[in-house]
């Protein structure tokens, strides 16, 4: 079964009276041209026995289970968050078809508002209204805040002076 970039293969081996299930699962990603090294310690190979087993293709065939990734890239990390936190993403790994586990995609960081409105209105509006709200009035966006208008009540630490530079923003 395929969901998303995740991979699981179930197998049922009937032996006797016994049934033996093995599961293995993968990641993929996108290539990309640099790599380092998996030495850091974020991939670990999975250390139940099953897991080395045989899994079921879709043709029916056996196949042996992927490799551990190598080598693994990422992308920059984001910019920080308000919400105090930053991401990344898996951009290559090698070799091709390995899955990897214990992959760094998130970690925490110190947010420090930017002080002019385009800047507020990128650090706490752009990641889910993109530019349609731009020029939105400041009682209007107060207005969604109080209400808690698809969830901004979170924005409720913004200061009147910021919501006002966020309404004139360009």
């Amino acid at each position: 079964m395929r969901v998303g970039s995740r991979a699981l293969s179930l197998v049922i081996v009937i032996v006797g009276a016994a049934a033996i299930f093995a599961c293995s699962s993968s990641s993929e990603a996108p290539a990309s041209s640099s790599t380092k090294p998996a030495s850091t310690g974020t991939n670990t190979p999975p250390t139940d026995a099953g897991a080395t087993d045989a899994a079921d293709d879709s043709s029916g065939q056996f196949a042996p289970p992927p490799p551990p990734c190598t080598t693994i890239d990422y992308s920059d990390w984001s910019a920080c968050h308000f919400l105090g936190t930053q991401t990344r993403t898996v951009v290559s790994s090698a070799p091709p078809g390995c899955y990897a586990t214990g992959l760094v995609l998130k970690q925490s960081c110190t947010f420090t508002p930017p002080s002019d409105g385009p800047g507020l209105y990128d650090a706490y509006c752009s990641d889910c209204h993109g530019n349609s709200k731009k020029g939105k009035s400041a009682s209007a966006i107060q207005s969604a805040i109080n209400n808690n208008t698809g969830g901004m009540s979170v924005l409720s630490s913004l200061t009147p002076e910021q919501i006002a530079l966020i309404a004139a923003a360009p």
